[in-house]
């Protein structure tokens, strides 16, 4: 029996790991904050500050894991924009000191990074394209990378672009969900039609991260839902699947939208990788929105 650290088990990738996790798996959960739903599953329920570093190594001997899933960070590319000094000891410094821990230990370390490393100049991004960001949140995300790989050779650094899923009570909600709840309440969305990029089931990153860990996959991964629009074209998809009103959505530009962080205009993945070497079949966005729908209450 196999037992595994997740940090930010309570966010929505660490959510979905602990759905899809093998049986005979023992998840031990870390996380920064707490959730309405508290963990269940190993007996463990930990949250505090993981910047402390002696707390953070005395769980890790205590648990004894076979390998550490790292999902916690600052995921807000607005928030870190111009405070990278701000977040770098909890998104840089506490990624470092996990993996020096899984070096130690001789176990294996997957790193969440993100597709925010690429700023949408390329038509496709392979695993190994050189990264290229133009926010602060992706800068920094490259910064962790190359200490990760530096650190660890073994190590395995999963890339994945826009996800959605349903989150846990009173954790950071994500595009899809937000549309849905606002929508419900009769109230207008404004989503951009310029924007293309490639939306992921949180569970199809779940069980591509189960599966690295199975092969003991090593180096980046870029992980998408393979299926290219626009977030007005996904904001459509959802209306239709969900049953609700379109005359609430509005279209517009990213340039209509002030104060935000740089996105990158077009993100499309080379999924190679994940279709060879993991034989993983990605949800297109109908196949995604339908599994939402169907697991709502769950």
């Amino acid at each position: 029996m196999k037992r595994i650290v997740v940090t930010g088990h309570t966010g929505l990738l660490g959510k979905y790991l602990i759905k899809t996790a093998p049986e005979d798996f023992i998840i031990c959960g870390i996380s920064q904050t707490k959730s309405d739903n508290h963990f269940k599953g190993s007996g463990y329920d930990n949250f505090f500050d993981l910047r402390n570093s002696n707390l953070l190594n005395s769980k890790l001997k205590e648990f004894s894991p076979d390998a550490i899933i790292h999902c916690a960070a600052e995921g807000s590319v607005d928030a870190l924009e111009g405070q990278i000094d701000k977040y770098k000891e909890l998104n840089l410094e506490v990624s470092k000191n996990l993996s020096n821990s899984a070096l130690d230990r001789k176990i294996k370390f997957i790193y969440v990074s993100s597709n925010a490393v690429f700023g949408g100049k390329l038509d496709s991004y392979s695993d190994d394209s050189e990264p290229d960001p133009i926010n602060d949140y992706g800068r920094l995300k490259v910064k962790t990378e190359a200490v990760i790989k530096n650190t660890d050779s073994n190590a395995l650094i999963v890339r994945p672009i826009l996800m959605y899923g349903w989150p846990n009570v009173g954790r950071r909600s994500n595009p899809v969900v937000t549309w849905i709840d606002k929508l419900r309440k009769n109230q207008e969305i404004v989503v951009v039609n310029d924007i293309w990029t490639q939306p992921l089931a949180a569970w199809d990153c779940a069980r591509a991260i189960w599966k690295g860990l199975e092969l003991n996959a090593k180096g980046t991964v870029n992980i998408s839902g393979g299926t290219t629009l626009t977030l007005f074209e996904l904001a459509q998809l959802t209306i239709k699947v969900f049953g609700l009103d379109e005359k609430l959505l509005k279209s517009a530009k990213s340039s209509d939208f002030e104060n935000l962080a740089p996105r990158p205009m077009r993100t499309i993945f080379d999924l190679t990788r994940i279709k060879n070497e993991f034989n993983l079949k990605m949800s297109n966005p109908i196949e995604g929105l339908t599994e939402l729908m169907r697991t709502e209450s769950n």
